[in-house]
């Protein structure tokens, strides 16, 4: 009887949960153990290794990048496979991310229904570069998500939340109370949504998020951001999710 996989997959957001445990369910032959941070997933790897590791790139205090490398430090861990989940879709920015030492990326927005295929490819040929050629029985992914509408109505009530929050964040940073803080607000939770949205079914504001995410982007050698141009895509931003609820009140 073949083992089941052992996957380790940290995801900060708890919405996005919720998505992988329906997609695996239903699938026999994985066990999935679920973490929220970088350092839970380490806590969990050493107390019981996994067969693959599945990380969330950006994740707060501690990133997937990070992770892999302290991953690596346990020598129990340096052969286990990981894969990054990324809304990355830059090919270079992708390269780099497989130059850590990643077999595979895993595109965001997720597709729920060929996710558990993917998952087993990766298992498979890391098995297969490991110790020859390995089949692995494949099953037919499933159609439909149980709890799935759910699930997209309590998306649609966090991009209300978020258009809010942005908003006043917004007004905070233009008039330079705690700007830094303010900005920094606004581009992680633009960050958040340009990573699930389209996963839960909103293209638009997937795309919205992603266009304010890059405006909001600071670095320690970067210039200042672009005041007119964060306000416009602010806007662009709350305009895409005012037009999308009004939108659903009619229906």
């Amino acid at each position: 009887m073949m083992k089941n996989i052992k996957l380790l997959w940290a995801e900060d957001d708890p919405l996005m949960h919720t998505v992988i445990e329906c997609a695996f369910e239903s699938q026999r032959g994985f066990d999935l153990r679920l973490l929220s941070s970088g350092a839970d997933a380490l806590t969990a790897a050493n107390e019981d290794p996994p067969d693959l590791v599945l990380l969330d790139v950006f994740m707060p205090l501690m990133d997937g990048p990070a992770t892999l490398r302290e991953l690596r430090r346990n020598p129990a861990m340096r052969n286990v496979p990981v894969v990054f989940v990324t809304a990355e879709s830059d090919v270079q920015g992708m390269q780099d991310l497989l130059s850590l030492g990643a077999i595979g990326i895993i595109s965001k927005p997720i597709d729920i229904v060929s996710l558990p295929g993917q998952v087993r490819d990766f298992a498979a040929r890391h098995d297969a570069a490991q110790a020859g050629a390995v089949d692995r029985p494949r099953q037919e992914p499933f159609t439909d998500i149980d709890g799935m509408d759910q699930l997209r109505e309590e998306y649609f009530d966090r991009i209300l939340e978020c258009r809010d929050d942005i908003q006043k964040n917004g007004k905070n940073f233009l008039a330079g109370n705690e700007a830094s803080a303010a900005l920094a607000a606004i581009h992680f939770q633009a960050h958040t949504l340009a990573g699930s949205a389209k996963t839960f079914g909103y293209a638009s504001i997937g795309d919205a998020a992603r266009e304010l995410e890059f405006a909001t982007a600071t670095t320690p050698a970067s210039q200042p951001v672009d005041r007119q141009r964060v306000t416009e895509k602010i806007e662009a931003f709350c305009a895409c999710a005012n037009e999308l609820a009004q939108a659903r009140s009619r229906h």
